[in-house]
């Protein structure tokens, strides 16, 4: 189900032919899994990165170092 996020509750119910009570059963549970993947966000950076690695992408952007340049120059 694409918008599942714009549809109603009976609508959702319906395509997956289930009741609000009783939920889904396990076999649908894995059926879904392993048509649409598991649920989860995606990495908030492009690929997973260690900690070094995601400072010096923040870093290569202009304007955190002009931020921190126009604070040493203040101080």
């Amino acid at each position: 189900m694409e918008d599942a996020h714009t549809s109603s509750v009976e609508e959702i119910l319906t395509f997956f032919n289930t009741d609000e009570e009783a939920g889904l059963s396990d076999e649908q549970v894995q059926q879904a899994q392993e048509k649409y993947g598991p649920n989860g966000k995606p990495p908030l950076i492009h690929g997973t990165h260690d900690k070094i690695t995601t400072v010096i992408i923040y870093f290569k952007k202009k304007i955190p170092c002009i931020l921190l340049v126009s604070r040493n120059v203040t101080w």
